[in-house]
């Protein structure tokens, strides 16, 4: 019984351990996403509006892994953006990976004009939807 009870506080602090470590990672990113607005000198957002940022809580039951494959477009097409602009974009290639028992497939972009810009080269775009786009 105390063979079992040390397991189980074992998986637990590593468990725990392990979720402290996402949230850490997910808050840092979070914090150089937000300052990233105050650096770039044409962001729609200033200091005063950060605070109107809103982020969901952290859930390790969306950290996946993934295999990504590529795909050599050379060709690109046009896509609509949210604000009607028609913006050229290569396939850059896929990521799967499965998501509450189920398989998932996410296509990933890459922008003509940032591909070719200095300091965004390397700039992907993984577009999706979700229950919290409805």
């Amino acid at each position: 019984m105390q063979r079992i009870l040390m397991v189980v506080l074992i998986m637990f602090s590593y468990l725990n351990s392990f979720s402290q470590d996402y949230q850490n990672q997910i808050e840092t990113y979070r914090t150089k996403y937000k300052n990233e607005f105050l650096e770039d000198e044409n962001s729609p957002l200033k200091k005063q509006d950060l605070k109107f940022l809103r982020f969901y809580q952290p859930d390790s039951n969306y950290l996946v892994k993934s295999s990504f494959t590529p795909i050599a477009d050379t060709i690109g097409f046009d896509m609509q953006t949210h604000n009607g602009i028609i913006k050229r974009y290569f396939v850059y290639g896929y990521v799967e990976f499965e998501l509450k028992s189920s398989r998932q497939k996410l296509f990933i972009y890459q922008s003509e004009k940032l591909k070719s810009k200095e300091g965004f080269e390397d700039y992907l775009f993984i577009p999706f939807t979700d229950e919290t786009n409805y």
